[in-house]
């Protein structure tokens, strides 16, 4: 399977030769980094973790996910990532502050169980503060609107 990230950002990069061609970047944001940068402006970035209404466990379809940013820092073992997670409208900001930070921390424990160092990942909780969509409090939304809001992102930190 090919690495792919959605809304990520790469800084001070040096990617291997081997990523590079394994891997799909398109969309991604790169500063200072050591790589051709056409290659990437035709590829794509995404990861797809979502997460159940109040819940925070992983879910089994995330675990592929999952299990390619694994396999994205086992190939470059000096990146650190950020997994900044998320959720909907339906709670009170500060219950949906930590609900978030649980989601946060329950993908870095699974990131970890597969064999990658904690010190290399952050997880980081940002409630309801930053929506994919219109779902705001008191905006009627459809279920799958709302879904879209529950979701874990990655941001990956290249070494300085």
């Amino acid at each position: 399977d090919n690495a792919y990230f959605r809304d990520c950002e790469f800084r001070n990069c040096n990617f291997t030769e081997t990523i590079i061609k394994n891997s799909n970047f398109k969309g991604a944001k790169f500063k200072n980094c050591n790589f051709d940068y056409s290659f990437f402006e035709k590829t794509q970035i995404s990861i797809n973790i979502l997460y159940d209404l109040d819940k925070f466990f992983i879910r089994n379809d995330a675990k592929p996910e999952l299990n390619r940013l694994v396999q994205f820092m086992q190939d470059n073992p000096t990146v650190r990532v950020e997994l900044s997670s998320h959720t909907d409208c339906r709670a009170p900001n500060a219950y949906n502050a930590t609900l978030s930070q649980n989601r946060a921390n329950a993908a870095v424990d699974y990131i970890v169980s597969q064999g990658i160092a904690r010190d290399r990942l952050v997880g980081k909780g940002y409630g309801e503060t930053k929506l994919l969509n219109k779902c705001a409090d008191n905006v009627p939304c459809t279920e799958a609107e709302h879904q879209l809001n529950r979701r874990t992102e990655v941001k990956v930190i290249c070494p300085n």
